[in-house]
């Protein structure tokens, strides 16, 4: 592992989730949903590091935990640029993170556990030219009103709230639950 190379990707892949929530946060509903998919079209095409698409992936915890952390600076990044230049927006994110801090964190774990599989699908269907379970998978878990932590920590950094941290947590562990799910029925490579 390059450090310095594959820090700079997961900022890169914060940045780009959260350029796809900004636009979901302006557009909302379904054609919001479907345009989020853009920033994982963005990250795989990238190559960059995301931490919901690594977790099938990588077996290392502390390699993941460099990749959350890179992608929640990304996520810091883009949304103290988006709360300075699009504050029409901070409300909206108020609402998405009041949401999750009223669910318990029973409900966020499992909420992000379903997006763990829908992300996972998306992504190992991404890496392999599938682009079908990508392009529909991303407002599938929106629309589910499933969890993703690193949109969910862009959507913090737009609207801060320290309430916010246990149920951040629940949802970065309900995104691995989901994401080593799809072991279960490991397709052959």
């Amino acid at each position: 592992m390059n450090f310095i190379a594959d820090m700079r990707r997961a900022v890169l892949a914060g940045a780009y989730i959260s350029l796809a929530g900004l636009a979901y946060l302006k557009i909302g509903g379904p054609l919001g949903a479907v345009l989020f998919g853009l920033g994982l079209l963005g990250v795989i095409q990238s190559e960059s590091l995301l931490y919901t698409g690594r977790i099938y992936y990588e077996k290392s915890f502390l390699k993941l935990g460099l990749v959350i952390l890179g992608n929640v600076i990304g996520c810091f990044a883009v949304g103290m640029m988006a709360r300075y230049a699009f504050p029409d927006v901070i409300a909206t994110a108020e609402k998405f993170i009041a949401g999750r801090v009223a669910d318990s964190l029973l409900a966020c774990c499992i909420k992000g556990a379903f997006c763990g599989m829908v992300m996972t699908t998306a992504v190992v269907g991404g890496k392999k030219n599938h682009w079908w379970p990508l392009l529909l998978g991303i407002p599938f878990f929106i629309l589910s009103g499933f969890y993703h932590s690193i949109a969910d920590a862009f959507y913090f950094m737009v609207s801060p709230t320290p309430q916010y941290a246990l149920p951040w947590l629940a949802i970065v562990v309900g995104n691995w639950i989901g994401g080593k799910m799809f072991f279960l029925c490991k397709p052959k490579e």
